[in-house]
């Protein structure tokens, strides 16, 4: 059996306490086995205690697979997730033969910059890169906080501290870029995806493979959220401003989005180049833009 718990808005995985109420942003869904017993929620609190808290954190944590989350996550630069300001849209996984717990991501419409992307603002920086806004969910900044830029494109975030939020902590992912061994294995993962699956020549190939697919689908879909010629311009160059005739960009705050194939290009790019090290792949923390 196991214990899934979804996700809302803000839910960063901070601990309360060790009351199963304080955590209402939880929501459970499914543990056919122990449902409405004790169990229930016994090894989340644990499981949330052991990460903030703990002295041997990992042993709670399916590390090989928050690894690869982390990678893939930093790469198709989704920040209404785990490592966005939103702080949402995942699964906590119970392994209940293992006893640890992994996340499971959904929810990926606005991957690849098409959210958070420092380009348009709306409410102090909701729109863009979330500048200005107190990290959003989490706690204003301490004044005396070193100063951090949280207003930059998706596409120039740094590696080393992928959050892009200068509020609450993410413990479930600090506790794995804090450890050399699973910091060494997510910059290899990095490398063997930007060599493999995140390949930029290998994409371009597969997308225009999935476009010729999908396209007389996509012209006679009467819901679509852009305009035909707004979808195929998409695929190869970045999205002007004005494109999104029913909201599907979250109702026009979200400002011009790359391209599918340049953000790709591009991320890759730079990803490449901070763990060659030619640029930074950090900051003083608090957020992903570079300084």
């Amino acid at each position: 059996s196991v214990m899934c718990i979804r996700d809302r808005l803000f839910t960063t995985l901070e601990w309360v306490d060790n009351n199963p109420s304080s955590y209402a942003s939880l929501e459970l869904k499914t543990n056919k086995d122990t449902i409405a017993t004790p169990e229930e929620s016994q090894a989340l609190i644990q499981f949330l205690n052991s990460i903030n808290n703990g002295d041997n954190a990992l042993n709670d944590i399916d590390t090989d697979i928050m690894v690869n989350y982390l990678a893939a996550s930093v790469l198709n630069g989704n920040m209404d997730s785990h490592i966005g300001p939103t702080a949402n849209n995942f699964y906590v996984y119970h392994h209940v033969t293992t006893n640890n717990f992994t996340l499971l991501p959904w929810d990926y419409n606005l991957a690849y910059g098409m959210w958070g992307d420092g380009v348009s603002g709306f409410g102090g920086g909701f729109g863009g890169g979330f500048g200005g806004f107190g990290g959003f969910g989490g706690p204003a900044p301490d004044d005396n906080a070193p100063i951090v830029n949280t207003d930059c494109r998706v596409l120039d975030h740094v590696i080393d501290n992928p959050v892009n939020d200068t509020g609450a902590p993410r413990p479930m992912i600090e506790r794995i870029l804090e450890n050399d061994a699973l910091r060494n294995q997510y910059r290899q993962t990095l490398q063997a995806l930007l060599n493999g699956a995140f390949n930029p020549a290998y994409l371009a190939n597969e997308i225009s493979r999935f476009a010729d697919l999908i396209d007389p689908y996509v012209q006679a879909d009467p819901t679509k959220f852009f305009t035909y010629d707004e979808w195929q311009h998409s695929l190869t160059q970045d999205m002007p401003e004005d494109s999104n005739i029913q909201g599907g960009r979250g109702f026009n705050t979200y400002g011009p989005a790359p391209g599918l194939v340049p953000y790709i290009q591009e991320r890759a790019n730079i990803v490449q180049r901070q763990l060659n090290g030619e640029i930074p792949s950090s900051n003083n923390g608090g957020s992903a833009c570079p300084l």
